[in-house]
């Protein structure tokens, strides 16, 4: 199960009809499987976050009431299954069409140490080691283990996916393909016995 992240709707100091609150952030990155909600901190006016061009209840089943005597309202949670493009998806208010907002959702690979792996076997392994994503979606690796790691494509360049290692306890930059591939593999630049794949679906 993923962490819980919050979206706030915050009111504006003008509502207009259209506009009577602000979703903070605008703009949130995830990863696939967390569990997003918003919190109303609107005393006046109830508020359903939708995909655009979507049903009014795709996402939050009816609308988040105000709040009230200082206590939020909050939405039901909203989960990703996989990653999203870079673009990530973009939503409005069911009731208030100029409140806007965008979550963009990535997939994740861990790298994690292998406890007693022998010297000559791979430190660490990726997971999943077959990650399926489609075309132009949005993945990155979180480096779990007490050693860099710099994940490039089988027969490099090695810059190809990152500029740089993936330091102890940090995440990679963000990586997509752009072109279908059902047998991506790749290595660890500094250890070229640690392999991973993706298989990289057509978009649909």
């Amino acid at each position: 199960m993923g962490n819980e992240v919050k979206i706030d709707i915050d009111p504006t100091p003008q509502p207009t009809s259209n506009k009577t609150a602000v979703f903070n952030p605008q703009t949130i990155r995830v990863l696939a499987g967390d569990l997003i909600y918003w919190r109303n901190n609107d005393k006046n006016y109830g508020h359903q976050p939708k995909p655009v061009g979507g049903a009014d209840n795709a996402w939050v089943k009816s609308q988040i009431p105000p709040m009230q005597d200082n206590q939020p309202a909050t939405s039901n949670t909203l989960s990703f299954n996989s990653g999203t493009t870079t673009s990530g998806v973009p939503y409005v208010c069911a009731r208030h069409s100029g409140e806007t907002g965008t979550i963009i959702a990535y997939n994740l690979i861990n790298i994690n140490s292998k406890a007693g792996a022998k010297p000559t076997d791979p430190q660490v392994g990726f997971a999943p080691g077959n990650l399926q994503v489609s075309v132009n979606e949005c993945f990155i690796w979180i480096n779990n283990d007490v050693n860099a790691h710099w994940p490039m494509p089988t027969g490099g360049p090695q810059t190809a996916w990152l500029q740089q290692a993936i330091q102890p306890g940090q995440n990679s930059a963000v990586v997509f393909i752009t072109q279908p591939n059902s047998n991506l593999t790749y290595v660890c630049a500094l250890h070229p016995n640690e392999t991973g794949k993706l298989t990289v679906n057509p978009s649909t």
